[in-house]
């Protein structure tokens, strides 16, 4: 039998010395500049918010109409908050509006403070009546922060 010659230019591939031993190369790494490292932490805490906040969500079906039944309450006294913010602004403009007249009195606004003279019945008896539009214009403000503060934790309820 003759030997085949092999194509001109092809070469034997050889194969190393020692077939399990490669050379081992050392991987230096390059310390990461500050900024980098800032958000590589910063993406950190938000995952772990993100896994949190997924933990919180319900997984059956159960808790999933539960929740979304306590969502939508949570609406719905939001929208009433909203209307009454809203009755309360118009009747501020108007109470400053009357201030302005007479900063002292007025037979159209008045703040009461009253009490339950009878269990059985719904009669009250005035403990404190001020009918001064700058005082009661401040007791509609002092009122409104508190509805806005409820306002702006119900809104944050209801995105969580």
């Amino acid at each position: 039998m003759k030997k085949q010659n092999a194509p001109a230019g092809a070469e034997e591939a050889k194969a190393p010395a020692n077939p399990g031993q490669n050379e081992a190369k050392e991987v230096k790494f390059q310390p990461l500049a500050p900024e980098v490292q800032e958000l590589i932490t910063r993406l950190k805490q938000e995952n772990a918010s993100l896994q949190a906040q997924l933990i919180q969500h319900p997984t059956s079906l159960e808790d999933k109409i539960k929740f979304f039944q306590e969502k939508k309450a949570k609406i719905d006294k939001l929208a009433k908050l909203d209307a009454y913010a809203q009755g309360l602004v118009k009747i501020g403009q108007e109470a400053q509006e009357a201030s302005e007249a007479d900063e002292f009195f007025s037979e159209k606004y008045s703040v009461r403070v009253s009490r339950k003279t009878n269990s059985y019945r719904d009669e009250f008896e005035d403990v404190l009546k001020i009918q001064n539009p700058v005082l009661v214009v401040e007791v509609l403000g002092y009122a409104l922060e508190r509805i806005n503060s409820k306002r702006n934790q119900l809104q944050t309820e209801i995105e969580a």
